[in-house]
């Protein structure tokens, strides 16, 4: 998703080659001349050649520089006409309004992604493994404690009772009591998570099932997890990083509760379920006072 271009650009500045951060550089530092800018001078400016610049534009998700080029005057077009504050140079002296608008933009912009990025056939996996558990246990590090006790209230609406701790010890602890078709639910918003999934290992050698909600995957967690529910927050700036990180996840659970809910968990699947007729005529029955 190109949310905003230039956000974007910054989000990756720090994966980018030495190359790409001076043609990143130029971008930031010429923003609103870079449409009328031809690509060769950009790539002089930079001491580079027109191939790196096209480079740059694909990794941001363009076809190439016109359409990088395009992208960018539509947003600086919607940008002068609503007035909108430039996020992008946010200062600690900006305007309160700024600030909070920024905020409100980041938020939405990691709600757009996980549509984009969350794929709902394993939702649906996961809700099947929920859906025939004997026990549930819900574990999280970083603004993932925040999405389990979220996911602890709203699986509680689904019909479930998943178990909810919110100290680390007594998490790893109980993932080594889980047994067969039992399922151990972590979530996770920062990159290292080996501690979670050295717990989920043996859980899962007991034939405990896991359920894994991450930002990123990792060797480890493909190994260990039966189901991994990856969601993408927006390229934020550092500012807004962890705010655009916990919408993503917290939305990530809000869908796999939404599917838990219209599924009926804890009742038949639709596959399974006894017909509205049938079930009107057994309730009759099963009502009905003995004959004197």
């Amino acid at each position: 998703m190109k949310t905003n271009t230039l956000f974007c650009l910054k989000g990756m500045y720090a994966t980018l080659t030495p190359t790409e951060r001076r043609l990143a550089d130029y971008f930031f530092d010429n923003a609103a001349n870079l449409p009328r800018t031809p690509m060769l001078d950009i790539a002089k400016a930079c001491d580079t050649s027109k191939p790196a610049v096209v480079r740059l534009c694909k990794k941001l998700g363009f076809s190439g520089y016109k359409e990088f080029l395009t992208t960018l005057s539509a947003e600086q077009a919607i940008t002068a006409h609503d007035n909108r504050p430039d996020f992008f140079s946010l200062t600690p002296e900006s305007s309160a309004d700024d600030i909070c608008r920024a905020v409100a933009y980041w938020e939405i912009a990691a709600l757009e992604d996980i549509v984009l990025h969350v794929d709902g056939d394993r939702v649906e996996d996961a809700v099947q493994l929920l859906r025939k558990a004997p026990r549930i246990d819900l574990c999280g590090l970083g603004s993932g404690m925040i999405a389990v006790r979220a996911a602890h209230r709203g699986l509680g609406r689904a019909g479930m009772n998943p178990y909810l701790s919110a100290d680390v010890e007594e998490q790893l602890k109980r993932m080594s009591s889980l047994g067969q078709d039992d399922v151990l639910m972590v979530l996770s918003d920062i990159a290292q998570h080996k501690e979670l999934m050295a717990g989920a290992a043996r859980a899962r050698q007991n034939g405990a099932r896991v359920i894994a909600m991450l930002r990123r995957t990792t060797p480890e967690a493909e190994q260990v997890c039966d189901v991994i529910i990856q969601y993408a927050a927006a390229n934020a700036p550092e500012e807004f990083c962890s705010i655009a990180t916990r919408t993503a996840l917290m939305g990530a659970v809000d869908m796999l509760i939404a599917l838990a809910i219209f599924r009926g968990v804890g009742l038949p699947y639709p596959s399974e379920a006894v017909s509205p007729k049938h079930a009107k005529k057994t309730t009759k029955k099963s009502t009905r006072k003995p004959a004197p």
